[in-house]
């Protein structure tokens, strides 16, 4: 049986910055760690040196359309040159910039390069033209004769119900799942804020962080919309939001957070959170919370990141979320039926609270683990 160590691959990402570029980072790291031969190609501004793969950046110091079409051009040109060396093209997502680069190497590269394609999504976060046609596209390039494997971030899909729902049978046959688009490495089994032993035994006051970029399709307005409706009471909780918030969203969640004066206290942090600032705010929450709309199908990175501080989490009925957290067994599930119950009582329930962390604790040194991860991509590019 041909083995890792053989496999020559090119990680080809369509993202500047942000958590998936990280993902990618941590990815090729770790598979180049075990043999593989690892390129990762992306539109980042500067190469990353000193790590075991060859990181081959693409980005341009300039802004606007231009630079982008330059960027992707410089993707086709990098990459139908290794496909031509015999690599495997492990393809990160796609955008209707991605299908030029998919043409230009199908015309310069190896015509019989193997492809592996990671699909981040198949239902559409909107409903615009432009993205019901990107996804389109998605799903016709996974189903052709190009592609030979597709990796799957969504495993609750695996389920009878939601396959014929949602994706073919052709494109089944082809499918690996994953557990999440992100994993904890090396790196953070090594130094792990979950040494931290958490407790919320006699705590006065809950701690409950909402982290990241406040987007509409994040549900934040929505869940005090609804906690201002429930009868919700308590004065022994403390919300923490945490990033940029959207302009168009901004005076509505003013409106929500100023209905609550008196029953929770706030802190809203609108900007940009750099690395120091998230480590103080994951250290000090009791409770990670995320209120995605059910229409919303999204993973989030910051249940890996709550997951490492060995925090339990707070989810809507969001149907990935609810499904993974559901599944790891790691914190509470929140609707229009149980909303009080939670944020009055159960959170405040130490054995409970307990149970999450030490599931939590599983996880990281086994599901969500670099080794974990590793046999799961052995067994896809084999």
């Amino acid at each position: 049986m041909k083995t890792l160590e053989k496999n020559k691959l090119v990680i080809v990402d369509p993202n500047h910055e942000g958590g998936h570029n990280n993902f990618c980072h941590s990815l090729a790291e770790l598979l180049a760690a075990r043999g593989d031969s690892v390129v990762y190609v992306n539109r980042q501004a500067r190469s990353v040196d000193n790590v075991p793969y060859v990181h081959i950046a693409q980005g341009l110091p300039v802004g606007g359309r231009l630079s982008k079409l330059q960027e992707y051009f410089a993707i086709g040109i990098a990459v139908a040159k290794l496909s031509k060396d015999g690599y495997l093209i492990f393809w990160q997502s796609i955008n209707l910039y991605l299908l030029l680069v998919i043409f230009f190497i199908l015309i310069f590269g190896q015509k019989r390069t193997r492809w592996v394609l990671t699909l981040h999504n198949l239902v559409p976060h909107s409903n615009t033209k432009k993205e019901r046609f990107e996804y389109w596209c998605v799903e016709k390039f996974a189903e052709s004769s190009l592609v030979s494997k597709v990796v799957y971030h969504f495993d609750f899909f695996k389920e009878e119900e939601y396959r014929k729902s949602y994706y073919s049978e052709s494109l089944r046959r082809k499918m690996f799942f994953v557990p999440h688009h992100s994993f904890l490495t090396d790196e953070c089994q090594k130094i792990t804020y979950r040494d931290k032993v958490r407790s919320v035994a006699g705590k006065k006051n809950i701690n409950i962080l909402i982290f990241g970029v406040i987007r509409e399709n994040k549900g934040v307005v929505e869940f005090f919309e609804l906690l201002n409706r429930s009868g919700f009471k308590s004065n022994n909780l403390s919300f923490t939001i945490a990033g940029r918030c959207a302009a168009n969203i901004a005076a509505s969640l003013a409106a929500q957070i100023k209905r609550l004066a008196g029953k929770v206290t706030f802190e809203v942090i609108d900007k940009y959170i750099d690395d120091d600032e998230k480590e103080r705010l994951f250290l000090q929450a009791d409770y990670i919370l995320l209120p995605y709309l059910d229409s919303f199908m999204a993973q989030s990175g910051v249940v890996l990141d709550a997951y490492d501080y060995g925090i339990p989490l707070i989810v809507s009925r969001n149907l990935s979320l609810s499904y993974l957290l559901e599944s790891d067994k790691t914190g509470f599930v929140y609707d229009s039926n149980n909303i009080v119950n939670v944020f009055q009582h159960e959170i405040f329930d130490a054995q409970q609270y307990a149970k999450f962390c030490s599931n939590i604790e599983w996880l990281c040194t086994n599901k969500y683990s670099s080794t974990s991860i590793h046999q799961v991509y052995t067994k896809i590019f084999n």
